[in-house]
Order: structure tokens, then C-alpha cells, then sequence
């Protein structure tokens, strides 16, 4: 069931807040899409085209796709997320509604949605709906997750920093302490990683992507002579060290 923000669903659809023509880079989402969720859910849909899931086929790349419809949930009489226009379906065939899940989709790909407060059909605790994603959360929150993905480049929509190379079994989130009260440092008592965060919207970034969870300006202080030695500690232990400058 959609956040009551979003007013009445199926019976009572509200097809004037619909994008009908939603797409994005040719793959259209028959239906469409909220008016509210449609540069969200294309920087999604962009990101993961970049990372190289194919929507569609070669020959048809909307194929199996499907955006809003004002409907019942299949076999019932409660009211689809389709039916605010919050949820998309995604390559139906090769993501059926069935039990044992089958999906071709990688498991970043699921994590990626969840983290812009969609949740994954694949995820249902019965009969898995691999093809559908649905926005739970509000108005507002849809807002505020649209701003964190375009902070944060999502679907290359805005300028994102690189990704620090975080080694694998790193625990997160990292330790945060800002050196003489001007620019903060990240890293893990194992002294596997260290970065240098430089800029309040690289701070976010890592804030939004779960390496770090200090806010903004509350990291504890420390020196530079500290700094330099724990680096020097990081890569006598063969660790990464990552100073971006912008």
C-alpha cells in the first residue's frame, strides 16, 4: 500500500499526476510513471544501464517493461502500487512472478533500488515478483531521495566523486576525524583503508552510500602530525590510501 501522501490509488486512480510517456534512453515504461518519482526512478533505470543490465532485448528494448495501471492487485481487491503510478516492471520474462525466485538480475541491482526507498518484489516473503519495484515512502521522502541521487551522479545526472576503493571485508561504517578543523578523514582501525574527504558533497556521497555515518562537521579533531602518521600506518600495512582533491 502507497504512503497516504500520495492520495487515492485503484479504484479512484488520479491519472492527471501520470508522465504517460515516461522512458528513458529508449525504453519506455508503458503506463508511465508519477509525475513526482519520474527523475528518480530514470537516474535508477539510467544506473543501471550503465552498469550493463540490457532492459528489453536487442530488438525491442522496452520489452517486459510497464509503468502504471490502474488496478487491483492481481487476485485481490487491494489497490497496486501500479495503480498510484509508483512502480515499475522490469523485463517480465526473464523476472516472472513465481515461487522459487528466478531473476537475471545482479544482486547490486535490487540493493541499488532499495537504497532510493524502493523495495523489490523479488524480496516478497511468498510468491517472488523478480520484474517489480515500488516506491514505499512519501512525497517528501521521494524529493529527498531524488536530491541524494542527482548529489551523488546517480545515472550520470550530476557530478559524482569517484568511488574510494574500499578492499573487501572492510567493516563499515568507517571512523571519522577531521583534521585541524578543515577537512575530515575516513578509515578502519585495521588500517586496511584511509580517504581524504575534501568537499561537503563527497562527504554526502559516502554518507548516502553507508562508508561513513558521522554527520556533516561532527567528526572529533585531530592534527596533521596524527594524520601523517596514520597514513604512514596504512600503507606500511599495505593498505589503500585515497586523497581526492575535489
Amino acid at each position: 500500500m502507497a504512503h497516504s501522501s500520495w492520495g487515492s490509488g485503484w479504484p479512484n486512480c488520479q491519472g492527471s499526476k501520470i508522465n504517460s510517456g515516461f522512458s528513458v534512453s529508449g525504453t519506455r515504461f508503458p503506463g508511465g510513471m508519477r509525475h513526482e518519482l519520474c527523475d528518480l526512478t530514470a537516474m535508477l533505470v539510467q544506473e543501471c544501464k550503465n552498469r550493463g543490465y540490457r532492459f528489453g532485448t536487442a530488438s525491442d528494448p522496452s520489452y517486459g517493461c510497464w509503468g502504471y495501471s490502474c488496478r487491483a492487485i492481481s487476485g485481490s481487491n487491494n489497490p497496486s502500487n501500479h495503480s498510484w503510478g509508483l512502480a515499475v516492471d522490469i523485463n517480465a520474462p526473464s523476472n516472472p512472478y513465481t515461487s522459487p525466485l528466478v531473476t537475471d538480475m545482479p544482486s547490486w541491482m535490487p540493493d541499488l533500488w532499495n537504497k532510493y526507498g524502493f523495495r523489490w518484489g523479488g524480496d516478497y516473503s511468498g510468491s517472488k515478483d523478480a520484474m517489480h519495484y515500488e516506491f514505499m515512502e512519501s512525497v517528501s521522502a521521494a524529493a529527498d531521495y531524488t536530491a541524494k541521487a542527482r548529489a551523488c551522479g546517480l545515472g550520470g545526472g550530476g557530478t559524482k566523486p569517484p568511488d574510494p576503493p574500499i578492499p573487501p571485508g572492510v567493516n563499515m561504517p568507517l571512523i571519522v576525524k577531521r583534521e585541524n578543523g578543515a577537512v575530515d578523514w575516513a578509515w578502519d582501525d585495521a588500517m586496511r583503508v584511509m580517504i581524504r574527504i575534501p568537499t561537503e558533497d563527497y562527504y554526502k556521497n559516502l554518507q548516502f552510500a553507508g562508508v561513513i555515518d558521522t554527520a556533516h562537521g561532527a567528526a572529533p579533531s585531530c592534527d596533521t602530525e596524527f594524520v601523517n602518521w596514520f597514513k604512514g600506518q596504512v600503507i606500511g600495512a599495505g593498505g589503500t590510501v585515497f586523497e581526492p582533491q575535489q
